[in-house]
């Protein structure tokens, strides 16, 4: 199976392509800087970079089975300034709507299409019990996820299949928020996080890059899919 992944050196990105390459699968990475692509990702894989021409990026896609888009800047840990609201809209939101644009131009467009999103789509809903058809919130976070999972959604016109993977929080030792924690807490130094009583959906992430797996291979999944524990 051939892939194309965005998002392929972040902390799910990382771990998936090498995940999907003990698989046998044939990777192509779309990045923002391939000599530090290389240096994480190592070899076998092949990149196309910020210069890459739409024919590259359009030939590419019609050799691919499948799409996995985790592209999108950091939110956690950053000041949401303007500027950087309008980083996560175009890491995106913006880079959705590319993709998307071109798997309809595609004569031979990837079968599924494997779009991130996150459980903020959802707002802060406090004790209620939330599935996939429960309604967006209205906070700056929930409409970014909603306008994202909408770009993801147009290049269903080509018939290929799309899975939106609504995160929850992704424990791992290698990143994500244990990264931050794990440090202190080897110390046996730790502060609360709000009142100590808030919900923390999360999901391992070898159980994540799972359900990326699986909506790969299963024809009968798509639209919004909750990844995390209750």
């Amino acid at each position: 199976m051939r892939l194309l992944f965005t998002g392929a050196t972040g902390f799910i990105g990382r771990a998936a392509i090498s995940y999907f390459q003990g698989k046998g699968y044939s990777i192509t990475a779309w990045v923002r800087d391939v000599e530090k692509a290389k240096d994480l990702l190592g070899t076998g894989i092949h990149f196309l970079g910020p210069n890459s021409s739409d024919a590259a990026l359009l030939e590419q896609l019609e050799l691919a089975d499948g799409v996995i888009n985790l592209a999108g800047s950091p939110i956690s840990g950053v000041r949401w300034t303007n500027k950087n609201k309008q980083g996560f809209f175009d890491s995106r939101v913006t880079l959705t709507h590319k993709l998307a644009d071109h798997i309809n131009r595609c004569k031979t467009p990837p079968k599924v299409f494997i779009s991130a999103s996150a459980i903020g789509i959802y707002g802060d809903k406090a004790t209620v019990q939330l599935t996939e058809e429960s309604q967006s919130g209205k906070d700056f976070l929930a409409k970014l996820c909603l306008e994202w999972e909408q770009s993801a959604k147009k290049c269903g016109v080509a018939g290929t299949r799309v899975c939106l993977i609504r995160f929850g929080i992704v424990l791992g030792k290698e990143g994500g928020i244990l990264r931050v924690m794990g440090p202190t807490i080897d110390m046996s130094i730790s502060s609360f996080t709000g009142n100590g009583k808030q919900y923390i959906s999360w999901i391992h992430l070898l159980d994540a890059i799972r359900v990326l797996d699986y909506c790969l291979i299963s024809p009968a999944i798509s639209g919004a899919i909750n990844c995390t524990a209750p």
